[in-house]
């Protein structure tokens, strides 16, 4: 969960890996763990979730990786404050995360293709019949069941496609601005297209606030758990219908 402090220094050491790999392909595991002064197989575990790491460990890691000081914070309050969040223990999110690699964060900047694993998890499930569902030629849902086996979201066993359960996927940190703004730009053109209908079932809730600008960063992370839990509760299997959940924080002010 990503308001825990072990998720969040595996985040930051995730996406610093994935970065430098982009840079240099032959960015290598070994050569991030000589970089940290740590063997290979004890990052391995660190970066799967398998290892714990102590503040002074994950402080240390940062610095060594030139973190930017307001993160770096970040994470010495969340180590601080690990002990309030047992409370959460209860109704923890269990979904597994799987952070997408660089090379596929397209798949996660057009909305077709995570309609398309949506469809998936209903009973009808054909090409053809997710086809007719979302409006998608059958080309594009084959091609989008093909990308999304090569990111590792679904396998594919002859003619049949699966994916494991309780998975969510998401992007390391550097997520591109472009994309991003792609896939929004998608869900405000499915939003009006939804208002205007009047589909049944849509509801929505709104809250204008005011708000220190310094503190977006500290929104992200509860944002976050929040969509998770929220779509952990609306999940139900057999659906043949699927809607996007969208939190936007944007200004009024100029």
């Amino acid at each position: 969960m990503i308001l825990d402090e072990q998720q969040l220094i595996k985040n930051i050491l995730t996406d610093y890996y994935f970065s430098a790999q982009k840079r240099n392909p032959r960015f290598s595991i070994r050569a991030f763990s000589k970089k940290l002064n740590v063997s290979s197989s004890a990052l391995s575990e660190i970066l799967r979730g398998k290892r714990k790491i102590s503040l002074k460990k994950a402080i240390q890691y940062a610095e060594i990786l030139n973190i930017e000081p307001k993160k770096i914070k970040q994470l010495r309050e969340a180590f601080e404050k690990s002990g309030s969040l047992e409370q959460l223990k209860p109704s923890q999110n269990p979904l597994k995360e799987i952070v997408i690699t660089p090379d596929r964060f397209h798949v996660m900047s057009d909305r077709k293709f995570f309609s398309v694993l949506a469809m998936l998890r209903s009973k009808n499930k054909s090409p053809e019949s997710i086809s007719e569902k979302l409006g998608l030629k059958i080309n594009e849902v084959k091609s989008a069941l093909d990308e999304l086996v090569k990111t590792g979201v679904l396998k594919k066993n002859g003619n049949e496609y699966s994916e494991e359960e309780r998975v969510v996927f998401r992007t390391s940190e550097n997520f591109p601005l472009e994309l991003m703004k792609k896939r929004r730009l998608q869900n405000n053109i499915a939003a009006k297209k939804a208002i205007e209908s009047n589909v049944n079932g849509e509801c929505g809730y709104f809250a204008t606030v005011s708000l220190d600008k310094s503190k977006l960063d500290e929104i992200g992370p509860i944002v976050e758990d929040f969509m998770k839990r929220l779509s952990l509760f609306l999940r139900k299997s057999g659906s043949e219908d699927v809607f996007e959940i969208n939190l936007d924080i944007f200004p009024w002010s100029k």
